[in-house]
């Protein structure tokens, strides 16, 4: 019996494997560059992006910097510290894409490649976009001409459109948190000065607070102009929002979003720091940076000094992983901190979820503790 012929293989060359790897980059950078809009929730314009993922591939950290035009001498060191901030996260390996046309976006996006690859980060892809083109920027010959992008548009990659909708820019993002104007604010001002000449109690002003969260929670939005001067009344003592804060269940996140961000923009002046602060926890849970900043924003033109704001803004800037937007307090440590006693602690103790959709119920108090 003869044996039939031995198929022959051939080893591939360095330069074909090259080109293999040098494809399944692009293509790797392709798929994440499609998910940025939805990943920061907005089109971004002439924007540095870092997108870090851990070794599952699931992105931990989105980080955005505005290349400014005409470009700055510092704005290449600027980037770079982007790359450190990355390196202290779950991340382990990172996409780095510059949105913008060469003069402004291919120096920047370079910096973080090179401080992320001595850091000992590996660098998933380098991308510069711009005009309906990709240009790969790891410097090979072949990648030198931009091709057009392999979707027509602002399209997501297969199911980055779940995540959240993407605005069409940042200014978007920040019109869409612009105060009400108008007779609605015209209400919620009178209620909030006829609210001025009773004092309810914290007792009360926890009721009041725990009962918009079962409505948001519910699904249904605090528009009534009294109930919105309530709550802004009510979150202006200190233990009032820190308790609002300490239940802020990421399970829960879409209805509180939807509550804080209708407070922020139905709020006069003055008001607006608490629901803002809020509001830019709650995107930290969800890892919405641009949202968390814009809210940030708001809270801290309002009253500069406003501490939750100013460490919230702190920890945005370090690039804290959204898996750290979790309460720092418990209804017990807000009791403990503020020394409530009596009927008061049991507000604020017996303030959790109801299983019907609901919070428990916590009764009214007319004296302060």
């Amino acid at each position: 019996m003869t044996a039939g012929p031995r198929a022959v293989t051939t080893a591939p060359s360095r330069a074909a494997v090259r080109r293999q790897a040098l494809h399944d980059e692009q293509e790797h950078a392709l798929v994440v560059a499609s998910a940025v809009p939805w990943l920061l929730g907005f089109h971004p314009g002439r924007s540095l992006v870092l997108v870090g993922q851990d070794r599952g591939r699931q992105v931990c950290l989105t980080l955005r910097y505005d290349l400014p035009d005409p470009p700055r001498p510092d704005q290449a060191e600027a980037a770079a510290r982007l790359a450190g901030v990355l390196g202290t996260t779950t991340a382990s390996l990172v996409t780095v894409i510059a949105f913008g046309p060469g003069a402004l976006a291919g120096r920047p996006a370079r910096a973080p490649a090179r401080q992320l690859t001595r850091s000992g980060l590996p660098v998933a892809g380098l991308l510069r976009i711009g005009s309906g083109r990709f240009w790969c920027l790891c410097g090979a010959p072949q990648c030198a001409r931009g091709r057009p992008l392999p979707w027509p548009g602002p399209e997501p990659a297969a199911g980055a459109a779940a995540l959240r909708p993407a605005l069409a820019s940042r200014a978007s993002l920040t019109a869409a948190q612009a105060p009400i104007y108008g007779p609605e604010a015209d209400a919620v001002s009178g209620a909030i000065r006829a609210l001025g000449a009773r004092t309810f109690g914290v007792g009360r002003d926890i009721a009041v607070m725990l009962e918009a969260l079962g409505r948001c929670r519910r699904g249904e939005a605090v528009t009534d102009p009294g109930r919105v001067a309530a709550l802004l009344v009510s979150l202006r003592d200190v233990r009032v929002r820190d308790l609002a804060w300490s239940l802020m269940d990421s399970s829960h996140t879409a209805g509180h979003q939807q509550l804080w961000a209708g407070l922020v923009r139905r709020a006069p002046a003055g008001y607006r720091a608490a629901p803002a602060s809020l509001l830019a926890f709650t995107a930290c849970q969800e890892g919405k940076a641009a949202l968390a900043r814009a809210a940030l924003d708001a809270a801290l033109s309002d009253d500069p000094r406003y501490s939750i704001a100013r460490r919230l803004r702190f920890a945005a800037d370090s690039g804290a992983s959204a898996s750290l937007a979790r309460p720092a307090v418990t209804p017990e440590q807000v009791a403990d901190a503020y020394g409530m006693t009596g009927a008061y602690r049991g507000a604020a103790l017996r303030s959790g979820w109801g299983t019907d959709g609901g919070i428990h119920g916590v009764p009214g108090h007319d004296r302060e503790p």
